[in-house]
């Protein structure tokens, strides 16, 4: 589980990582 110390956020690693690529994209 990803952990996002800026917003408190857990999420799980496959999403972060599509979460990831969508932000680098835009």
């Amino acid at each position: 589980v990803f952990h996002c110390d800026h917003c408190g956020l857990e999420i799980d690693r496959d999403l972060n990582a599509s979460i990831n690529l969508e932000q680098a994209v835009s």
